[in-house]
C-alpha cells in the first residue's frame, strides 16, 4: 500500500511515494523527477548538506544509508520496457536493504519472499 507523504516532501517538486512494506515497519521510498531537485530532496532525507550527487545516473539510482530507508530515485514514471528494467533493477536493491535490516539472509531459502517483496516495491511505484 503506498502510504502519503508529508507537506515537506511534497514541497520539492518531486513525485515522491512512500512504500509501506506490510508486516515490517520499514518503507521504501521513491522519487521521480528532476535529479537537481532530488540532490536538495536526499539531503534533507538523509539530514545531510554534505551530500554530492553524482549525475551520471541517467536511468535511475537507489539511495542507501545505515540507519535510513531505501530511497529510489527515477527520472520520470517509467513506461518504456528499458524503464521499466530499471524499476526493477532499483527494486532489488532496496529489497536487499530491507533484508539486511530485518538479518534475513538471501538465500535459496527466502528467494521466494525476496521475489514477492521486489514486486511489491514495483507494484507501488507503478501505481498511478
Amino acid at each position: 500500500m503506498r502510504v502519503n507523504v508529508n507537506k515537506k516532501e511534497r514541497s520539492f517538486g518531486l513525485k515522491v511515494r512512500r512504500i509501506d512494506m506490510g508486516i515490517f515497519d520499514y518503507p521504501v521510498y521513491c522519487a521521480i523527477g528532476n535529479y537537481k531537485k532530488f540532490s536538495k530532496y536526499i539531503q534533507w532525507k538523509f539530514d545531510d548538506k554534505n551530500i554530492k550527487i553524482d549525475e551520471q545516473a541517467p536511468r535511475g539510482q537507489t539511495w542507501i544509508r545505515t540507519g535510513y530507508v531505501p530511497v529510489i530515485w527515477l527520472p520520470r514514471t517509467p513506461k518504456t520496457p528499458r524503464e521499466l528494467s530499471t524499476v526493477a533493477h532499483e527494486s532489488y536493491h532496496a529489497a536487499c536493504c530491507l533484508f539486511r535490516w530485518a538479518s534475513v539472509p538471501i538465500t535459496d531459502d527466502t528467494d521466494e519472499v525476496v521475489g514477492h517483496t521486489i514486486g511489491h516495491i514495483v507494484n507501488e511505484i507503478l501505481k498511478r
